[in-house]
């Protein structure tokens, strides 16, 4: 008898397929689309700059613990990112619609704390990265390519969409159901550095 692993390899070669850390054959899906070529966005001190950085460090390591349905990591990663991202939205060089209250980041950390589950974490894992999106498209990271993928039918039935920096990583959202999603590159950005 097959492990799922092996099954699902197997299946891959057997139609013509690679395999890559996606579970994803055509690893020429990151050529497909347009990747928009930042040289300007918002001005940031430097400090908060490299703060936003840290956090998308951090928000690579969460999606590499779901993708190894690793729920303690995880959790601890998303507390970590949700620390470092709490002093970008009390920052004053943010705009105030992007700024939280201490009271509203306290349930969002009590939220994330209590989230034990992988199924829960991806969840909010899938939240975290629609504000990672709106921050990073924003703000911009310079001197990285950054591209959002999405796998079908993942998440609840619904689509989970992530940020990573290339091909080399995890499903987050792979663990579910044990079944592997078809992944779809839906947007890039190369953020140029600007000084």
């Amino acid at each position: 008898m097959l492990s799922n692993k092996v099954y699902v390899s197997v299946m891959l070669i057997l139609t013509g397929f690679t395999l890559s850390a996606y579970g994803q054959s055509d690893t020429s899906m990151f050529g497909k689309i347009q990747i928009k070529d930042v040289t300007t966005y918002e001005a940031l001190p430097d400090d908060i700059r490299n703060s936003l950085g840290m956090s998308f460090d951090t928000y690579l390591r969460i999606m590499e613990d779901l993708g190894n349905n690793d729920s303690i990591s995880s959790r601890d990663n998303a507390l970590k990112v949700f620390d470092q991202m709490s002093t970008l939205m009390k920052s004053n060089v943010i705009e105030d619609n992007w700024r939280m209250s201490d009271d509203r980041m306290s349930i969002y950390r009590t939220l994330i704390g209590n989230a034990t589950s992988l199924n829960q974490q991806r969840l909010l894992f899938n939240e975290l990265t629609g504000i990672m999106t709106k921050v990073i498209d924003k703000y911009g990271i310079p001197g990285r390519t950054i591209y959002m993928l999405q796998s079908d039918g993942s998440l609840s039935g619904g689509k989970g969409k992530w940020l990573t920096e290339g091909i080399n990583g995890s499903d987050p959202y792979s663990g579910i159901n044990g079944t592997t999603y078809p992944v779809t590159v839906i947007q890039g950005w190369n953020f140029r550095n600007s000084k």
